[in-house]
């Protein structure tokens, strides 16, 4: 049961160009179990997190894709998408994620764009949706 991962900002009076925002896990006793640092990112921030499979949780800041292990905070692997912002559809069977971009849904596993499983403009796909079928 992963419900004690929290994500909030956490904000530096000195631009050191470290995050300043991480997830957080508390344990049931209240400790701090760990604290996983996200990347730095001028833009809006997203609270988007998601759990998936294999023990991984997904995040995004900016054009960046982080998956890291739930258990104990450390990073897994990350994808650049080349565009300024993406956002977070759903985790995937296996242990991957698919994320909105600007060309459509992308599904993205251990760092490495798998493909465009649904093109922006296509009736299959509504961004911020999970995958629709043609009737």
């Amino acid at each position: 049961d992963h419900r004690d991962l929290h994500s909030f900002p956490t904000r530096r009076s000195s631009d050191l160009g470290l995050s300043d925002e991480f997830v957080y896990r508390i344990t049931k006793d209240g400790e701090l179990a760990y604290r996983f640092p996200l990347p730095k990112y001028a833009g809006t921030l997203h609270d988007e997190m998601v759990l998936g499979e294999k023990n991984l949780g997904f995040a995004t800041r900016g054009g960046t894709l982080i998956a890291f292990n739930v258990e104990d905070g450390s990073e897994v692997w990350h994808w650049d998408s080349g565009v300024p912002e993406i956002k977070i559809n759903m985790a995937t069977a296996g242990g991957g994620c698919a994320v909105d971009t600007p060309e459509g849904l992308v599904l993205v596993e251990e760092g490495i764009k798998k493909g465009v499983v649904a093109p922006s403009g296509s009736q299959m796909y509504t961004p911020g949706e999970y995958i629709h079928t043609a009737h």
